[in-house]
């Protein structure tokens, strides 16, 4: 990856956005797509825990890259997706962070 590339995704981070999981969560949840969509295309979350008024909320947690420390160990950066469901199963909203 060149100078630029590692650029953008720094700007991309900074902004809090990430514009391919946009792309993918907002027509999902414009959709209504449910629990059982987002398990076959998703896959098994890696938490699950009941919301307070009903539904669930599925959090997906994966590694989004990383950096080489000065000792060469390597430092992962985490993906956090947290997705919440209303009582019919269907996406109410989400939030990232890390991605």
């Amino acid at each position: 990856m060149g100078v630029a590339g590692a650029a953008l995704l720094s700007l991309v981070a900074c902004m809090g956005a990430n514009p391919f999981l946009e792309t993918s969560l907002d027509p999902a949840k414009a959709r209504g797509e449910t629990q059982d969509w987002f398990e076959q295309v998703w896959g098994t979350p890696s938490s699950k825990a009941s919301r307070w008024l009903g539904g669930e909320v599925w959090t997906y947690t994966r590694i989004a890259g990383g950096q080489r420390s000065l000792l060469g160990n390597f430092d992962p950066l985490t993906c956090k997706i947290t997705l919440k469901f209303d009582d019919e199963g269907k996406l109410a909203s989400y939030n990232y962070s890390g991605c």
